[in-house]
């Protein structure tokens, strides 16, 4: 039996839903194929967003970083729909 622990730390815009799932999917992949008696632990770093409970759903945990901020790290405010972020 193998003993130990993989922690794993993602850093991802959780109101992209693309980006927090691959990192999610990724996180419950490891988890998943991990040799027995091996403890994975996954940590999401968040500023608040739409999938933040998805995570712990899956029995990831949150961290709470600051300063909050929208979508993808840009303050919130009048800017912050996609289709002008990208324009």
């Amino acid at each position: 039996m193998v003993a130990g622990r993989i922690r794993i730390a993602a850093s991802v815009c959780p109101d992209d839903a693309g980006e927090a799932t691959r990192a999610l999917e990724i996180m419950k992949t490891i988890r998943d194929t991990a040799p027995s008696g091996c403890a994975v632990e996954g940590i999401f770093f968040t500023h608040g967003g739409a999938f933040g409970q998805r995570a712990v759903d899956e029995g990831f945990s949150l961290q709470s970083v600051t300063p909050s901020h929208g979508r993808r790290g840009v303050p919130p405010g009048p800017a912050t729909d996609r289709d002008q972020l990208h324009r």
